[in-house]
């Protein structure tokens, strides 16, 4: 392992030792031109769509904010439909299921302390930052991003808990990873993956930047390979 790689793991162990803020110094510059340097937020112009799990509401929804979506499902789907260069969700607050698939540059924002998908974890094949959101008992691990291809997939995370995933909570192989008061625990092993129980999994050249990060009541904290 290279001296800063060194340097980046050093600097994420001392997170999960003592929860305090680490300043680490930023190397190099995203090679996707639709994500901000620093949080992988999109930087173009969003189409916004909003949601909202309420069963008063009784408009046909279409993704305006006075008739949102009800699901987070439907929202992707309508972006897919709408090709925008990138998206912003707003939700609100309430309970939404199922998996989801992050396809382009997006944005998710929930309520503080309100907003809770249930059942369903996040697969990022983008550029992801997830804002106000609790991810209860995901079945196949938190929040998973691959690199891949051509795309530059990076990951932020900024007030979001992740609790009783099976497998991980995070885990970010190649690309970037930023995590901002973002508390994982209770991940359960699952006994056909060699990285099962794991809170966060750094690898694959990631690059890694973490504050206020806590991790509690997992069978491993951090897993990290290859990172920077």
């Amino acid at each position: 392992m290279n001296t800063h790689s060194s340097l980046g793991v050093l600097a994420l162990l001392s997170i999960v030792a003592c929860s305090q803020p680490v300043d680490s110094e930023e190397v190099g510059s995203l090679e996707s031109a639709a994500a901000c340097r620093k949080c992988g937020k999109p930087a173009l112009a969003a189409t916004t769509y909003w949601v909202d799990s309420s069963p008063a509401l009784r408009s046909t929804p279409d993704g305006t904010k006075k008739n949102p979506f009800r699901t987070l499902q439907q929202a992707l789907a309508q972006a897919e439909l709408d090709q925008p260069a990138s998206v912003e969700i707003e939700v609100s607050r309430g309970d939404y299921s199922g998996d989801l698939v992050i396809a382009r540059p997006t944005v998710i924002r929930g309520a503080k302390g309100g907003t809770f998908l249930r059942g369903g974890g996040i697969r990022n094949d983008s550029q992801l930052r997830l804002e106000h959101m609790t991810l209860t008992d995901p079945p196949g691990g938190g929040v998973d991003a691959v690199q891949g291809g051509d795309t530059w997939v990076t990951t932020s995370l900024s007030d979001v808990l992740i609790v009783r995933p099976s497998g991980f909570g995070v885990r970010q192989i190649g690309g970037r990873l930023d995590l901002t008061d973002v508390a994982v625990s209770g991940v359960n092993n699952v006994r056909d993956r060699s990285q099962s129980g794991t809170a966060v999994e750094v690898r694959g050249g990631a690059r890694a930047d973490a504050t206020n990060l806590r991790l509690e009541g997992n069978a491993r904290a951090l897993l990290v390979d290859g990172a920077s």
